[in-house]
């Protein structure tokens, strides 16, 4: 029985690990926190926010956006969906019409926006407004984490591109943490931990016996781990091993493993252009640091490309399946369930990349696709 490939992550081997630990950025205070929530609840505590305007983009993970919502007045910007990135003059309308407190800018899957490199728009910003840099699907250690405004903070979630359950909070310098407001343990953390800790071993266990039934599992136990994490009012620390383990990564290697099966699926599915598929092109460095292979697809042909790997032992995901989701931003709503993530997990091997490849473009060459 063939193996099913999965976008999900599991263990990488050994090579991608080195004895030392990487060392810390100087001048810059990092807090390990649980998750993405945990780290920006801290935040929200520490500024004490009163329901002020959070400017961020319209293309963006809905179920966080709730959060936000709690908490703020919520404003988008819109995002090019050429290049997923932010709308330059769209975004510069919303920052000068809104004068947000908050503005959160976006690496879309890991790849670094725009909004790092030009940097005009900051003088725009309100004296005491807080600058946050989502790097979610990003590896931190590959990216210049450039200090842009006094508050200008940066967050990842390692969950979604590594083992390892940790979202590190990097400050700017001389901001202050409080350990009192963060909480070490609780039911929530473990819970959260062991959901996380079984979804890899099963996913462990799929790997090396090929076990169909075993990849859908770890897919079951993942949705009950997404369920669980982010709901505390309390901010949580990570725990000391996930820590640990993420700061042995070689992180330089993984981009390289990255860029190499990226170029896999350049190689297969630009050979074979299969018509309704929209690709894009990322420089070499930017194919490092992205933790996905990602395309376009007609909103309508998503879930049946889906369905359709399945069946062939190969499970595709979309960014965000929205089907039945009301209220959503332009951008969200037009094209956000349409962009399909191809994996680019280390432990891969190109045939592995091939293999994907070749099973999307043989669902747009079918014959009812391309009549």
């Amino acid at each position: 029985m063939p193996r099913i490939v999965l976008t999900a992550t599991y263990l990488f081997p050994l090579r991608f690990y080195r004895l030392r630990r990487q060392s810390k950025m100087p001048g810059r205070r990092i807090v390990s926190f649980l998750s993405f929530v945990d780290a920006f609840g801290y935040l929200v505590q520490h500024f004490a926010f009163q329901k002020e305007t959070l400017l961020l983009p319209s293309l963006y993970c809905q179920e966080t956006s709730e959060y936000f919502r709690r908490h703020f007045n919520l404003a988008f910007y819109k995002i090019d969906p050429e290049t997923l990135d932010a709308d330059p003059v769209d975004f510069m309308q919303k920052l000068q019409s809104e004068h947000p407190r908050v503005v959160l800018i976006y690496n879309v899957l890991g790849k670094e926006t725009l909004l790092h490199k030009k940097t005009d728009w900051v003088r725009f910003l309100r004296g005491d407004a807080l600058l946050i840099s989502d790097m979610a699907h990003s590896l931190l250690p590959l990216h210049p984490l450039t200090v842009l405004h006094p508050n200008h903070f940066y967050i990842d979630s390692a969950r979604k591109c590594t083992p390892y359950m940790v979202s590190h909070l990097v400050c700017p310098p001389g901001f202050s943490v409080d350990a009192r407001r963060i909480r070490c343990i609780s039911w929530y953390s473990i819970k959260a931990s062991l959901l996380f800790f079984l979804k890899q071993w099963i996913l462990r266990m799929h790997r090396l016996t090929g076990i169909t039934w075993l990849a859908h599992a770890s897919e079951r136990v993942f949705l009950l781990h997404n369920d669980a994490i982010g709901i505390s009012t309390v901010p949580h620390a990570a725990f000391p091993w996930d820590r640990m383990l993420y700061e042995h990564l070689r992180y330089e290697r993984i981009a390289e493993k990255r860029a190499a099966l990226w170029g896999a699926y350049d190689e297969v599915l630009c050979r074979r252009s299969p018509k309704g598929m929209r690709f894009y092109d990322l420089s070499p460095v930017a194919r490092g640091q992205v933790c996905y292979y990602f395309i376009s697809v007609p909103l309508a042909s998503a879930h049946e490309l889906v369905m359709y790997a399945a069946k062939r032992h190969v499970l595709l995901d979309q960014l965000w399946d929205l089907s039945g989701v009301q209220e959503l931003p332009e951008d969200l709503r037009t094209f956000g369930s349409s962009i399909m993530v191809l994996p680019l997990t280390p432990s891969m091997e190109e045939s592995d990349v091939t293999r994907i490849a070749n099973v999307v473009c043989d669902y747009f060459e079918q014959p009812q696709k391309t009549s």
